[in-house]
């Protein structure tokens, strides 16, 4: 195994900026090449972008979020990987599945979190746990691919194509939102009148293209005052209004995949290369943008998840 040598606080957070840096690159370069081709963005992502996970600390493994399902993502399909599962070097000798001589480990970046109290809404004190965003720690986990021995401890049930609907359904249903259908042939989310509209299901091409779709608008409309609070006045073509498309589109690549659905571009974004184009101007000019922008789709993620009524919609798949 590679050593790694203790960095100092200025060295570990350039190592941190270099390593989002990356990962933005990488993203943007798979967005240019959708303009080139004309194939949905996160298409290479499609067979692993359902269950990214890792463990610390003699812990289950979690859920990756934010950033680090991206890194890992990445990591997944740029190493052909069969295995959607990561841990640390000392979980692998602990569970007697030690990492192979020679295998270079993944970054990724974990907050401390502190503990605060507040006031809910009833008056009453509760405690919630913040992240330190000032102080990150970045480590490394390894692939089960890159351990001797290593199963998968997280199995995944791939529902049919009968079941996904389904489950898709049960799930925008459960959002309560006001989502109304019409021959209009536009996708869109009204900010001012709080609603959701897709054209016909029947005028879709494809049924991963109608719930892309409505995942990117859903995406949108957790952005409203009332749920995550997102700036949502930017105008056509501005940059505010590109870095919002940023989150909505990160937010149905997760959404559709964890219901099974299939992801692809979602129409609203795929009429023209424009939007493609401006984030990745964005990514590549300014790498924290992507952060921010995995950041807040999380964000909206569990937002969506929170909405649901049962144990197997929330859980990721």
């Amino acid at each position: 195994m590679k050593k790694y040598k203790k960095l100092t606080q200025e060295e570990r957070q350039a190592k941190i900026n270099n390593h989002f840096s990356s990962v933005a690159d990488k993203i943007a370069n798979h967005m240019q090449t959708a303009i080139d081709t004309g194939l949905s963005w996160v298409a290479p992502f499609e067979k692993a972008i359902g269950h990214v996970s890792y463990t610390y600390s003699n812990k289950a493994p979690v859920g990756a979020t934010g950033m680090n399902f991206w890194t890992l993502l990445c990591a997944v399909v740029d190493n052909g990987y069969s295995c959607n599962e990561f841990l640390t070097y000392a979980e692998a000798k602990k569970l007697k599945t030690p990492v192979r001589k020679g295998e270079t480990g993944h970054a990724v970046v974990r907050y401390p979190h502190f503990k605060i109290e507040e006031k809910d809404k009833k008056g009453n004190t509760i405690e919630k746990m913040i992240p330190n965003f000032k102080f990150p720690i970045i480590y490394y986990v390894f692939n089960g691919d890159q351990c001797d021995g290593y199963k998968q401890q997280i199995t995944v049930k791939v529902p049919n194509k009968a079941q996904s609907i389904a489950r898709a359904d049960e799930f925008f249903a459960n959002l309560n939102a006001d989502i109304r259908h019409s021959d209009q042939s536009r996708a869109y989310y009204h900010t001012k009148q709080d609603y959701i509209h897709l054209p016909n299901k029947s005028l879709f091409h494809t049924t991963e293209g109608y719930y892309s779709t409505l995942a990117h608008e859903a995406g949108h409309w957790t952005g409203h005052k009332s749920r995550c609070d997102r700036n949502m006045e930017g105008g056509f073509f501005t940059n505010d209004y590109a870095f919002e498309e940023l989150v909505a589109e990160l937010t149905s690549a997760v959404v559709t995949s964890h219901l099974g659905v299939g992801t692809v571009l979602s129409s609203s974004c795929s009429q023209h290369g424009a939007y493609l184009a401006s984030w990745i101007k964005e990514l590549k000019s300014n790498p924290n943008a992507f952060q921010e922008a995995t950041r807040l789709a999380n964000k909206a993620y569990t937002y969506l998840v929170d909405c649901q009524s049962t144990q197997e919609l929330k859980m990721v798949a």
